[in-house]
């Protein structure tokens, strides 16, 4: 899986980054088939907006945006979110095979 990290204005720390990076590895547990998982820091006056993108085998895009004051806490409100995505998404593509009787 490819981890890419953008900065689109303002800079964000090497700590947050990291953080950013081993965090997006994770996501893997939650949804196998995902080939890429983009994170992008913008800076907002005093505010970080943390957007994820994971990106499919098949395609298909989650994305979960995330506006906080400190980038640590924005990036685990976004990862909270995808998660939740990747299960659900996970969870429905389980049930189409085997449907409850």
């Amino acid at each position: 899986m490819q981890i890419s990290l953008v900065e689109r204005s303002g800079t964000v720390s090497d700590a947050a980054k990291t953080y950013a990076r081993e965090k997006a590895a994770r996501l893997d547990k939650y949804f196998d088939r995902l080939v890429a998982v983009e994170v992008i820091f913008e800076q907002v006056s005093q505010h970080y907006e943390v957007e994820m993108i994971a990106m499919t085998d098949h395609r298909q895009n989650f994305v979960a945006r995330e506006t906080h004051e400190d980038a640590l806490a924005a990036i685990d409100l976004v990862l909270d979110k995808i998660e939740r995505q990747l299960v659900k998404h996970k969870e429905k593509l389980r049930n189409r095979k085997h449907p409850e009787v």
